[in-house]
């Protein structure tokens, strides 16, 4: 291997590991990724106390207040919110209904088997933006976040913090989803993108 060769394989290197942190940056715009597997709830819950109501608590702190546990549920989330004397309502809601709240909202998801816990960021021309702690900023169609979302068909899980807020999309976030989907569907299904 020549010296041209190495440098060439340093600089690539050195690409892609910019470009996979640019990436997983641009996916969090600077939210912390949950640390462990099933702190999704505490995860979703320190962004809350964080972003809404001002109150710095690691997931670490948080799991100190309410117990090391193999998972989380929404009932934990309610007593660690009235720790910080934060008032929350647990409720079972449409998508027409999640569609009017404007207050912080942690939604239960079921994706693919996986449950999980999320922060909904608001609704838009039939597209749903959330925030998970462990994927970052995610867009779906309307069709796709109900089948994630909604337990019986009609009605999704919500735990709803009582101080109002302005619930919006944030639309360039949503603008590369609709982008990235046209990209994939072309890549997939037009033959003038395939190699050859």
């Amino acid at each position: 291997m020549n010296i041209t060769s190495i440098l060439l394989v340093v600089v690539l290197s050195a690409i892609t590991i910019n470009t996979k942190a640019n990436y997983i940056n641009g996916k969090f715009d600077g939210e912390r990724q949950q640390f462990y597997d099933y702190t999704c709830g505490i995860s979703v819950m320190s962004l809350i106390l964080k972003k809404h109501y001002g109150i710095e608590k690691s997931e670490i702190e948080l799991i100190a207040l309410t117990g090391i546990k193999p998972e989380y549920s929404f009932s934990d989330l309610v007593i660690l919110a009235k720790k910080f004397s934060i008032e929350t309502r647990g409720v079972k809601l449409s998508t027409d209904q999640l569609k009017n709240i404007n207050h912080p909202t942690i939604l239960f998801i079921n994706r693919l088997g996986k449950k999980h816990f999320v922060i909904y960021n608001g609704m838009n021309d039939g597209w749903v933006q959330l925030y998970d702690p462990a994927w970052g900023y995610l867009n779906y169609t309307l069709a796709q976040f109900e089948s994630y979302w909604l337990y019986d068909k009609v009605r999704g899980r919500a735990l709803i913090f009582s101080k109002e807020i302005k619930i919006s999309l944030e639309e360039n976030k949503i603008l590369y989803k609709k982008l990235h989907a046209v990209t994939t569907q072309q890549l997939l299904f037009n033959k003038k993108y395939l190699l050859g």
